[in-house]
């Protein structure tokens, strides 16, 4: 047992040295109040499954230590399949092309907006 526990702890520290973007499955209500709990905005990557640049951005630019550092540290980040049932965020916030990146406050007031593929110093900046 005591190997075990070893072994998973081990495992946890080297993950987290390995950090990537944490995006949670939540409600855009729940995220909201995450984010009020936590003092940080809300990130929301809405995505399409036959989208380029949305693959190339979960596949490069999300796992990167450095990316998922300052996401993981500011925001509560959410992903959103644009093409699944009736999505709020496509009306709400009026999102016709993507990848569309939505930056909104704790109360979800939209502070900023982004699109497309970018490098991970851009998409950090």
């Amino acid at each position: 047992m005591k190997k075990f526990v070893l072994l998973f702890t081990g495992m946890l520290m080297i993950m987290s040295v390995f950090a990537q973007t944490n995006f949670q499955e939540l409600t855009l209500e729940k995220a909201l109040e995450k984010a009020k709990g936590e003092n940080k905005k809300v990130f929301v990557d809405c995505y399409t499954s036959w989208c380029g640049p949305c693959k190339m951005m979960a596949k490069d630019i999300f796992p990167l230590q450095e990316v998922g550092e300052f996401y993981n540290t500011h925001f509560i980040s959410m992903k959103v399949d644009a093409e699944k049932k009736e999505n709020i965020f496509i009306k709400k916030y009026n999102v016709n092309s993507f990848p569309t990146y939505l930056f909104l406050d704790e109360n979800g007031e939209l502070i900023y907006r982004a699109l497309g593929h970018m490098e991970a110093k851009d998409f950090i900046n």
